[in-house]
């Protein structure tokens, strides 16, 4: 016998798997710290966002870290040592020394790669490298300002995005990775409804 089938249950159907085809999962920042080379080896990773949120996460034995954060949001990061936290500093090409990043897309990948500590800004300043060429030194840095997708195409390139991050005192502590961190992080995910801002996990 043929059943009617309802077009308010057909509509809902189709509603669920178009909300299923957009899902994306949370874009997430992934390193290693270089423990020797911090005077006491951090033992977690601290990512705070404009309003003063954390999301706090371990760092494994050796090294590894991975924080998932969500988009809309501008993040700074920390290695917290029982000597005191080290912020992690973008030095740029323009001769900016960003204590800060924003992440406006699910799905992406930022890779820092070795993350270093360094007692201050080195003699001569960091060699701020094309993203295409390997660091060979600590006071290398690939400025790649273009992030990974989860589907493995590349974020947008946001070199022209006004820089609006606060700076790191170029005298402090601090840390610096191989692969900094894009200015903005977008790209990755069709137009949608950013997440509440109350979503974030591991919130403190």
């Amino acid at each position: 016998m043929f059943r009617p089938f309802s077009l308010a249950a057909f509509a809902l159907v189709l509603g669920t798997l178009g909300c299923a085809a957009k899902a994306t999962s949370p874009t997430t920042l992934t390193g290693s710290a270089a423990l020797s080379t911090f005077p006491t080896p951090p033992e977690q990773v601290q990512v705070t966002d404009e309003a003063g949120r954390s999301i706090v996460a371990p760092i494994g034995g050796s090294g590894l870290f991975t924080v998932a954060l969500a988009r809309g949001h501008r993040y700074s990061v920390v290695f917290v040592t029982t000597s005191g936290d080290v912020a992690l500093a973008f030095p740029r090409k323009t001769g900016r020394l960003d204590s800060s990043f924003v992440i406006n897309s699910d799905g992406a990948r930022v890779n820092l790669g070795s993350v270093h500590f360094t007692g201050g800004t080195p003699t001569g300043g960091f060699h701020i490298m094309a993203s295409s060429s390997a660091p060979v030194a600590p006071g290398d840095i690939a400025d790649d300002q273009v992030a990974q997708c989860d589907d493995g195409a590349e974020g947008g390139d946001s070199s022209d995005v006004p820089d609006d991050s606060a700076q790191v005192d170029s005298t402090s502590d601090m840390a610096v990775a191989e692969h900094n961190a894009p200015t903005q992080v977008d790209g990755c995910e069709n137009d949608g409804e950013q997440q509440d801002d109350g979503e974030q996990q591991g919130e403190h």
